[in-house]
């Protein structure tokens, strides 16, 4: 059985994004855990388990305990072989849960490493070189790795994925970024990581890598932009806003 966890909080338009693109995965999903923190609660239309916190947090501690929550239910729920950790801000292609879990049945902890990066509001995008760890947004475990995953968080921490890909002892796997995108500048609620404060991205003014990266779900990604740029149609050269 599969489950997912989202820890989410004031991202309504994102989360109701990525519900379609859970949605749409060919590797069917059994259970899906929401921590939300938000000054507003998040609506949920695919029968998640949604667990209501309190906001106020700063975001490294709201971050630390929103996870911890999470597996700590995924744990007491139990049934569940394959926990895939699944970012409401973050791009999934359809075959992103098929193609971890074949790795899972194989491994305890496994990834995409070589994560990409894009600032839908720079219209900039950016290749990490994490060859030995994967993304969080890009990460799954086997539920046995859950008690050791949760006595290594730490608020202090904010780059959590390194952590628990440099302290786990088990089975380890990582393939190269195919079905994950990391999106940065996006409306709601910041984020943490670097990747939120670019310094070296590389410009994609007509926004021709991201239309690579993410196919027909380009646009859509688009419409999330926390400052919305003017946009020239290729086919008719008319400003677009």
């Amino acid at each position: 059985m599969i489950s997912l966890l989202t820890c989410t909080g004031d991202r309504p338009r994102l989360f109701k994004r990525l519900e379609g693109w859970m949605a749409r995965q060919s590797l069917e999903w059994t259970n899906w855990i929401v921590v939300d923190d938000g000054t507003r609660p998040t609506t949920c239309t695919l029968g998640q388990r949604h667990i209501r916190l309190e906001p106020g947090l700063s975001p490294s501690a709201s971050f630390a305990r929103n996870l911890e929550v999470g597996l700590r239910e995924q744990a007491r729920l139990g049934g569940s072989d394959f926990v895939f950790f699944i970012e409401d801000d973050d791009w999934y292609g359809p075959h992103h849960l098929a193609s971890l879990w074949i790795a899972l049945t194989r491994h305890e902890l496994v990834g995409e490493s070589f994560s990409r990066y894009y600032n839908v509001s720079e219209l900039s995008y950016h290749f990490c070189s994490n060859a030995n760890h994967a993304a969080l947004c890009a990460t799954a475990i086997r539920a046995t790795l859950i008690p050791q995953i949760v006595s290594l968080i730490d608020e202090r921490d904010i780059y959590f994925d390194r952590r628990i890909w440099r302290r786990l002892d088990c089975s380890k796997h990582l393939q190269p970024t195919r079905h994950c995108v990391g999106l940065k500048g996006q409306a709601g609620r910041p984020g943490l990581g670097w990747g939120h404060r670019p310094s070296n991205f590389i410009p994609d003014p007509q926004a021709i890598v991201l239309k690579e990266w993410l196919g027909g779900d380009a646009s859509d990604a688009l419409k999330h932009a926390l400052n919305p740029r003017p946009r020239t149609s290729a086919a008719t050269g008319i400003v677009q806003t």
